[in-house]
């Protein structure tokens, strides 16, 4: 089931008797831009009195306020991945193969990483490829998940980012400066093009790739063992090793660079 950028699957029963019966739905809960009504959509879900199936259509009417959901059948045929669906294996690859907007993912993180292959020097090339492999391992594990379309959906949306910042797929935004109480100065580059809204920090010796998370306050953002979140107090980040509780205050900004 598609609803706007939101994929999701459940079970559900039909007989003339009893109608139409709906079992929980599991679904992704991206943000899907101003003005869509998906979650308005797959909420109502819940509350549907009445079906009609018309002309290859499904219409089903809801009681809580007499609209009308329309779902139109998905062309399985049509749902093309980077890989061959007639050899998928597992529990995820299968869910690639039968969900157009997972199977887009797809494509797009493919294309993307070609991208990099192609820019990369050879040298840096081999690494590349363990990172691939080691994602698609990472991939592979949402067999184990509550919620396999959610988790498999994270999966790609992340190594897409990934990928976007890597290969310069975005344009670079100007980089924020803070300095640290331990008077080390830190590059943030707050991005909101890349596939999640992003930020890559880069201390002069490591750069770090984290991915904004919903919070009560500030903007936060957490990324491989490591947070940062920046209030009206300060900045917070806390990782492994001198990553520790580090505290710093926006100091000024540079220009346009790249990561």
């Amino acid at each position: 089931m598609q609803a706007d950028c939101n994929a999701g699957n459940g079970s559900w029963t039909y007989s003339p008797a009893s109608g139409l019966e709906l079992g929980p739905v599991a679904a992704t809960r991206m943000f899907c831009g101003e003005g869509s009504i998906d979650h308005r959509f797959l909420r109502d879900l819940s509350h549907v009195r009445s079906v009609v199936m018309r002309d290859g259509r499904i219409y089903l009417a809801t009681f809580a306020d007499g609209s009308i959901l329309e779902f139109l059948p998905l062309d399985a045929e049509r749902v093309q991945s980077s890989f061959d669906c007639a050899r998928a294996r597992g529990s995820v690859q299968a869910l690639v193969c039968s969900d157009s907007a997972l199977a887009r993912l797809d494509l797009r993180m493919d294309e993307l990483y070609r991208k990099a292959l192609n820019q990369f020097e050879p040298s840096e090339v081999p690494s590349l490829q363990a990172m691939q492999r080691g994602w698609i391992k990472g991939r592979g594990d949402c067999w184990k998940a509550q919620a396999l379309p959610e988790c498999v959906c994270t999966e790609y949306d992340q190594r897409i980012t990934e990928l976007e910042v890597k290969t310069g797929d975005v344009l670079v935004p100007a980089a924020v400066t803070y300095t640290c109480d331990d008077g080390r100065r830190l590059a943030a580059y707050f991005d909101n093009n890349t596939r999640l809204p992003s930020l890559m920090l880069n201390d002069g010796e490591d750069q770090m790739l984290l991915y904004r998370k919903a919070s009560g306050s500030g903007a936060r953002f957490t990324g491989r063992n490591v947070e940062f979140w920046d209030r009206d107090s300060g900045a917070l980040l806390q990782g492994p090793g001198r990553y520790a509780a580090v505290r710093g205050v926006v100091t000024g900004s540079r220009g346009l660079a790249r990561y």
